[in-house]
């Protein structure tokens, strides 16, 4: 269920970016209703719009087994990929799977009417850069929720990763069960 719940954008993208990729014209494009929610901060509730922040954290599933934590520079018009399991696909592999958001977030915040800040803009429907981020902890089990989960805890707050290894993730998972089951997490 949770993996439903949190991709579901993500497969709205995909499913939009197969049918305009090719497109010259993306005037007749109509996106479904819940990607304007998440772009305008209606959805998850403690969201903000779009265009009042620099930067997104987005939890992705790559070929539908493995979690990755992207984070998408709003103002700098670029997305970077934080991978614990750099082994299980090639960079080509990694660059095809994360193309259609590439692709789709400057035609999303356009159809919107989103203004850039910075000297971004978004009437430029060219896709934005995909950027592996190296020298990422690396997980030796199936942890790579937990771990796309603790990448994002990590930036949104400043912490260095290199702060942390894989004997701490034992630890990091019995936190985040907590804080599920008490309803104090903070994603």
């Amino acid at each position: 269920m949770f993996h439903e719940y949190v991709n579901f954008c993500q497969k709205f993208v995909i499913s939009d970016y197969n049918k305009y990729k090719d497109a010259n014209d993306m005037s007749t494009w109509s996106p479904d209703t819940r990607l304007e929610q998440y772009v305008r901060g209606m959805r998850p509730v403690f969201s903000q719009p779009w265009d009042a922040v620099d930067i997104i954290y987005v939890l992705f599933i790559m070929s539908n087994n493995h979690w990755v934590a992207i984070v998408v520079h709003i103002v700098n018009r670029c997305i970077i990929v934080y991978d614990s399991k750099v082994d299980l696909h090639t960079d080509s592999q990694l660059y095809d799977e994360v193309q259609p958001l590439a692709y789709m977030l400057p035609h999303l915040l356009n159809k919107f009417g989103l203004k850039a800040k910075g000297p971004a803009c978004f009437d430029t429907p060219s896709p934005w850069s995909i950027r592996k981020m190296d020298n990422v902890p690396q997980q030796s089990n199936a942890d790579c929720g937990v771990y796309t989960i603790k990448f994002i805890d990590c930036l949104t707050v400043g912490f260095d990763m290199a702060n942390w290894s894989s004997y701490d993730i034992k630890d990091i998972r019995v936190r985040l069960a907590v804080e599920f089951l008490y309803g104090s997490a903070c994603l």
